[in-house]
Order: C-alpha cells, then sequence, then structure tokens
C-alpha cells in the first residue's frame, strides 16, 4: 500500500500524489493566480518524475474563463516532457455525462497538447488508467491506491 501526500492545498484546489500519479481536484473554476502557484508546488513533483508520470484532472462544474484556460494550457504544456498521460474525470452517467465527455474531447482536442489525455467516467476508470499508462515503463502503484488519493483529493 503506497501512503499519498499533499503537494498542494488552497480552497480552490487540492493536488495529491501517490507514487508517479498526480492528481488535481478542483472545488471552483481555476483561476490564472491558482494555477500559477499550483505550478509552483507541483513543479518539484514533476522534476522528481521527469521519467514519467500521471496526471489525473477532477474539475469543477463550472468551467474557466478564457485567461485561466489559457493559464491551464501552458501549465499542461510546461509540464507534458514528464507526463505519460492524463485523465479527466467527468463522473456524470447516462446521455448526460456522455454529451458532456464528447464536449470535453473537443475542447481537449482543440488544445493540440502534447501527451495523451483520457475524458473518464469515474475515478476507478481514471486509477486503472493510470496503471495501465505507467505500467508500460515500470511498476505502478495499485489501483485502489490511486483511487483512494483520488477520494481524498476531492474530500473537503
Amino acid at each position: 500500500m503506497s501512503a499519498s501526500r499533499v503537494l498542494f492545498e488552497h480552497p480552490d484546489v487540492r493536488a495529491m500524489a501517490v507514487d508517479r500519479v498526480i492528481a488535481t481536484a478542483w472545488r471552483r473554476a481555476p483561476r490564472v493566480d491558482v494555477i500559477e502557484a499550483l505550478e509552483a508546488h507541483v513543479k518539484t513533483f514533476h522534476d522528481e518524475h521527469a521519467d514519467g508520470a500521471v496526471l489525473v484532472i477532477l474539475p469543477a462544474r463550472e468551467a474557466p474563463d478564457e485567461a485561466a484556460r489559457r493559464a491551464l494550457q501552458a501549465f499542461l504544456e510546461r509540464m507534458a516532457p514528464s507526463l505519460l498521460g492524463a485523465a479527466v474525470v467527468l463522473a456524470l452517467g447516462g446521455v448526460k455525462g456522455a454529451i458532456l465527455r464528447g464536449v470535453a474531447a473537443g475542447v481537449v482536442a482543440a488544445m493540440r497538447l502534447p501527451l495523451p489525455i483520457k475524458l473518464m467516467g469515474s475515478t476507478r476508470d481514471a486509477a486503472a488508467y493510470a496503471v495501465e499508462v505507467l505500467g508500460r515503463s515500470s511498476r505502478p502503484p495499485l489501483v485502489a491506491d490511486i483511487e483512494k488519493m483520488l477520494r481524498d483529493a476531492e474530500a473537503p
């Protein structure tokens, strides 16, 4: 069992990591100042895992404004060399969830980021994806450990 650790704590977002998996759980729509603070705090994690990590994003319900979207894109582009992949969890079921994931897929594709990004319907799917991606290069953490970290990241 791998222990998770908090990398950054802010009223708008919590970043946590377990092994080579990092998660950002957004409580509010991202803002430029918060993105900059988050990047400063997770830089060490990415420097330590330059050989490859996986990012899991648990987005807020509200969309970021244009300036924040540009800041997020720039942040992800700077992190991309150390990322083997990313998962965005959009945990809505049924037709509504499928439509939202379809719209989000278009937004992600338009960003043209230099890493694979998968849209997931659950934290379990995101954890399994992280294990799959990391398993290609080394021994990954357990799905259960990643799921626990994701639950902890989302906790109030």
